[in-house]
């Protein structure tokens, strides 16, 4: 009990130490694109933000792409990050959730609009802070 965190901020801090060095600039790109998204970001969305570099020539290397987007919660604490698999309408523009379940990594079964009771829909993995309080640590100027 005395190694537990006392404060929400120092069980943040613990969470962000145990990202593995060589993952650490990607986790805080994916972070950072979790923050100031203006819409829920999906999985597969947020893996191939995280490959984009504007500083380098040429921005995108295939080299350095997420092999799976899955491969993104290896990385992505737990204790900051969730998941929502979500089926949406398949209009593009739709924001509309008409199913939502928790998602972890043991579903191993991927969802597509075959094994839906609705075929209109597809299945879309939504990734976003597990608390609003993670938002406000990483943005407040405490880390």
């Amino acid at each position: 009990m005395e190694t537990l965190p006392k404060t929400l901020d120092e069980f943040y801090d613990r969470v962000l130490l145990q990202i593995e060095e060589k993952n650490r600039g990607q986790a805080h790109t994916a972070l950072q694109w979790i923050a100031f998204a203006v819409r829920p970001i999906r999985l597969g969305e947020l893996a191939e933000a995280i490959i984009v570099n504007p500083h380098t020539e040429p921005a995108l290397d295939e080299d350095d792409r997420v092999p799976h987007c899955k491969t993104l919660l290896d990385f992505l604490p737990a204790g900051l990050v969730s998941t929502v698999h979500t089926y949406m309408s398949s209009y593009p523009s739709s924001l509309s959730t008409l199913d939502t379940r928790n998602y972890s990594e043991s579903d191993e079964e991927e969802s597509t609009s075959e094994n839906l009771e609705d075929d209109s829909s597809e299945a879309r993995t939504i990734i976003r802070f597990a608390h609003f309080s993670v938002k406000e640590y990483l943005l407040s100027t405490r880390i």
